[in-house]
């Protein structure tokens, strides 16, 4: 085999593995997420569109049941929305998950 034939063998393997590196990265990063935990089954949702003035707490205790921590509430609120701190923007829409009970 002469070195421009070793040569283009060894551009098409890469271009396959290269390919195939990719498509199983974009299958895995497709999923991420998707599935619902076996630990937590999967809520209802309700979507509300932030006002000027509104905070978590005050989001919180217009959603929770009579005798719920209103904390619990804004642990469950910030985790529905991935949200990393309290922070809330007026035209923000976020998920209110159903109480339970």
């Amino acid at each position: 085999m002469g070195t421009r034939a070793r040569r283009q063998l060894i551009g098409v393997c890469a271009a396959v593995i290269l390919f195939a590196a990719g498509a199983l990265f974009a299958r895995a990063a497709s999923t991420v997420g998707t599935a619902p935990s076996a630990e937590q089954p999967r809520q209802n949702m309700t979507a509300i569109v932030v006002r000027s003035g509104d905070t978590l707490w005050s989001i919180a205790s217009r959603h929770v049941q009579r005798e719920a921590d209103v904390r619990r509430v804004i642990y469950e609120i910030r985790k529905a929305n991935a949200l990393r701190d309290v922070t809330l923007r007026p035209g923000q829409v976020i998920l209110i998950p159903e109480s339970k009970g």
